[in-house]
Order: C-alpha cells, then sequence, then structure tokens
C-alpha cells in the first residue's frame, strides 16, 4: 500500500481503520491480551491492571506493573494491541538499563534542584552547570534507547499474537501493515516527546520551588 493509503489509517471513517478496528475489536479483552503476551514472553511477575484515572496505558518498573487505561483500551481501537505489546515488552528489557534509567533520573532531579538553589544565591554555578548537564544527558539516552526497543519489537510482536489468535493471514497482514507503518510515520515524535517531557519535569520542579 502506498503511503496516501496507509496514512488513511488515522481517519476513523476510512475503510481500512473500520477494517482493522474490526479486527482488533473482536480480540479478548485488553487485561486478557496483556496476560497472554506477557505469558507468551516467559514472564510471570508483571501484573497488569485496569485504571480508570489513566489516560494512557504505561509500565511502572519500581512496583513491576502494567496499567491499563479504559480510555485508551476500548475493544474497537485499531492501536490498543501494539500499545499492550510495547508495554509487555518494557518489562523484560534489561534490569540494569531500568536501574540506570531510574537512579540517573533521580540523581538529575537533585542537581537540578542544588542547580536552581546556587544561582539564587548567586554562587558559582559554572561547574555544577556543567555536572547537570552530563547527568541529564544520560538518562535522555538511556530513556530513549529503552523506547526504541519497545517501539521496533512491538508490531512484530503484535503480528506473533495474532497469529496464535489464528486470525486470518489476510487480517494479520492488514495490521501488521497499519502498525508498521504507525511506528516508522509517529517514532520522530515518540522520541520530542522523551525531551519534552524531561523539560517539562525540570519546569515543574522550578514553579515549585517558586
Amino acid at each position: 500500500m502506498s503511503f496516501f493509503d496507509n496514512i488513511k489509517v488515522f481517519n476513523k471513517k476510512s475503510s481500512i481503520r473500520k477494517e482493522v478496528d474490526d479486527i482488533i475489536g473482536k480480540l479478548p479483552s485488553s487485561d486478557i491480551i496483556a496476560k497472554d503476551i506477557l505469558n507468551k514472553l516467559d514472564n510471570k511477575k508483571t501484573k497488569s491492571i485496569f485504571d480508570k484515572d489513566i489516560k494512557g496505558n504505561y509500565y511502572v518498573y519500581l512496583n513491576n506493573t502494567i496499567y491499563l487505561s479504559d480510555r485508551q483500551n476500548e475493544k474497537s481501537n485499531y492501536e490498543r494491541l501494539c500499545v499492550i505489546a510495547h508495554e509487555c515488552i518494557h518489562s523484560i528489557q534489561p534490569k540494569i538499563l531500568q536501574n540506570l534509567n531510574f537512579i540517573l533520573s533521580n540523581l538529575e532531579v537533585v542537581i537540578f534542584v542544588v542547580y536552581l538553589l546556587l544561582f539564587f544565591l548567586k554562587v558559582n554555578i559554572q561547574k555544577i552547570y556543567l555536572v547537570y548537564l552530563i547527568i541529564a544527558i544520560f538518562p535522555l539516552v538511556i530513556r530513549t534507547i529503552l523506547e526504541l526497543w519497545a517501539i521496533s519489537r512491538a508490531p512484530k510482536l503484535s503480528k506473533e499474537y495474532l497469529e496464535e489468535k489464528n486470525v486470518d493471514e489476510i487480517n494479520v497482514k492488514k495490521v501488521e501493515n497499519v502498525y508498521n507503518f504507525s511506528t516508522k510515520l509517529l517514532t520522530p515524535f515518540a522520541l520530542i516527546q522523551i525531551f519534552f517531557e524531561n523539560f517539562k519535569n525540570n519546569y515543574n520542579i522550578i514553579n515549585y520551588i517558586l
């Protein structure tokens, strides 16, 4: 399919969107999909629960839990299988990377607060600023690696899940094409979001201190 044919999936009224919505809509509920995929990944430790108060799906490393949003997991939502697969992949990523991401992210916050305090006290902060920049880069790099890992693997894992559920080969191909296209198109925006969220967190710290 051409680029212009594929991009129609973002239009809820398009035929390709309705077809893929219908295919995904016939799958089990999202919590069952999550459990099935976790079992497929031989992960019996991660939990998956619904949370009505959240807007999107996400994985929390500290309590090893995948949170599923009611809003993002309507049965007819064409992307829900790929999104759930994405979060399940996060749950099996190397703990050393997840530990580093957690430790460095928190260290970045601490150094940022120290930097602000020294700035307001009019202390020479050039060295502290350099340390902050170095520390800030590492969690961004690690998180980018973790996200790209999950993003690139999710379409294939979704395809394997559909095949195991004995979905018709033609329908599997339709979903695979849509997921591969969406992944390639939206990956740059996902990376931008990572940097934006980091900036937003620092901005919230500034507002809190002030």
